[in-house]
């Protein structure tokens, strides 16, 4: 697993508050570098896991888009193409990165594996399906925190040691802020469209999963997140990015449109199994 960047990504050790502890810096794979958003790049469609089984309830998959969250087969980041398998059950089992496969195993029912030349990254689900830590085969560790199903905190334990803590209001995730770490003070705003904004399993589009993590794991594993499209979000001091979306005649998104000094580009496609 490739090491996670600040401002908006999550993981660590099983139930291990966050504390600053000191760890040497290892290295890590090489990686493409997708999409650069406030304090974060979304520059690995490597690693960390994926899906959850039936057995994790919030994490449940349902194929029947008028039930449960419609199944992502393919999408399309800034040109680079990401492909999803899945079982019986609908677990994603297997995704491929532009000819690169990450195999993705179920050991026991809060644990996951991913496994990508030789090497194996762990998850750790609680008893709700959502992710509060994450080791990686290099070492890196980190954890995340809820309250009443919404994230509250994700910090690095270790390393770049930083911590993040999320906002909400009414039900929309607002700001981010790391209160912790090199870049201390840093923080990313979001506001939002009325536009609703229909389940899906993957959802990189969405705070809190606009991450690299969220190219992978599914969007309920974050615990609850905002139930409309966003809209902008600040990227940095003073710059701001608008979104734009198309969907299909069920009102899944099918492209996201990303807007940044007047520029717009096509940044995300998704098609659905």
């Amino acid at each position: 697993m490739t090491k996670l960047s600040s401002l908006r990504n999550r993981a660590g050790t099983v139930n291990q508050p966050c504390t600053m502890e000191a760890e040497t810096i290892q290295k890590t794979r090489e990686i493409p570098k997708i999409h650069k958003s406030r304090g974060n790049f979304i520059n690995c469609l490597i690693v960390a896991l994926l899906a959850v089984s039936v057995a994790f309830v919030s994490c449940e998959k349902n194929n029947n888009r008028e039930t449960g969250p419609a199944l992502v087969s393919r999408m399309i980041i800034s040109g680079t193409t990401v492909v999803y398998s899945y079982d019986a059950q609908n677990r994603i089992t297997s995704v491929n990165i532009n000819g690169t496969t990450y195999t993705i195993t179920y050991p026991s029912a809060n644990a996951i594996r991913i496994v990508s030349g030789g090497k194996e990254d762990a998850i750790t689900l609680n008893n709700d399906g959502l992710i509060t830590n994450f080791l990686s085969s290099y070492g890196y560790e980190y954890v995340w925190e809820y309250e009443n199903g919404y994230l509250k905190k994700m910090c690095e334990l270790g390393g770049y040691a930083w911590v993040n803590e999320y906002s909400w209001v009414n039900g929309c995730l607002k700001s981010e802020l790391m209160t912790e770490g090199a870049q201390l003070g840093r923080s990313a705003y979001y506001s939002y469209s009325s536009i609703p904004d229909k389940q899906t399993n993957i959802s990189l589009w969405s705070p809190p999963c606009n991450n690299e993590l969220g190219v992978l794991i599914p969007a309920s594993c974050f615990g609850k997140s905002s139930p409309y499209l966003l809209s902008e979000e600040e990227i940095n001091p003073g710059e701001t990015a608008k979104y734009r979306y198309e969907t299909d005649t069920k009102g899944y998104v099918t492209n996201v449109y990303r807007e940044v000094n007047g520029d717009e580009s096509l940044w995300l496609e998704i098609q659905y199994k």
